[in-house]
């Protein structure tokens, strides 16, 4: 369990830290780490779900962005795609508005029914630490291992559900 995962973490930064390894950019910090144990839901409530093993979308966003306004709507379309097709897909909202009723106001009216990640959280913190955003909107799609599989997620949400489902986020 969660001992046998420390031990290869560590023996990881080990390996990551030797010459033979100074290729590798990444740590073994897998997304389910920093996600949030409890999600907001579009209605507002709360919800405690754990996505482990599931293919996790997180979208950094906000309201002021006129690219994220823009590009929320053809995001919003691709989740209720995709998600039909494969029901082991969620996507995560993480906020860039400037409080939280900025946040929910842009989430209720202009995002898909998925998850939100409590605004101005730790957990938001280590997600764009995790990803590296440098801008918004960003779209980073996790594999089930936690593994960031692709940071430009959203040329894969602009070819359409379809797509995706057939040759990947890569």
């Amino acid at each position: 369990g969660r001992r046998m995962i420390l031990k290869l973490q560590f023996l990881y930064l080990i390996a990551a830290r030797s010459p033979l390894h100074n290729t590798l950019t990444h740590t073994m910090s897998s997304v389910f780490d920093a996600l949030p144990k409890t999600f907001i839901k579009k209605d507002g409530s709360k919800v405690n779900i754990d996505l482990e093993g599931k293919e996790v979308g997180v979208y950094f966003s906000a309201h002021w962005c006129p690219p994220c306004r823009g590009f929320t709507p053809v995001l919003k379309k691709f989740y209720e795609e995709y998600k039909a097709m494969n029901p082991n897909f969620e996507i995560v909202f993480v906020s860039g508005d400037q409080d939280e009723g900025g946040m929910m106001s842009y989430f209720q009216n202009d995002h898909g029914d998925y998850l939100a990640c409590p605004h101005g959280s730790a957990e938001a913190k280590q997600l764009n630490a995790l990803v590296g955003v440098q801008g918004i909107p960003t779209f980073a799609v996790f594999d089930g291992e936690g593994e960031l599989i692709n940071k430009n997620g959203r040329a894969g949400v602009m070819q359409g559900a379809a797509h995706v489902k057939a040759n990947g986020w890569k």
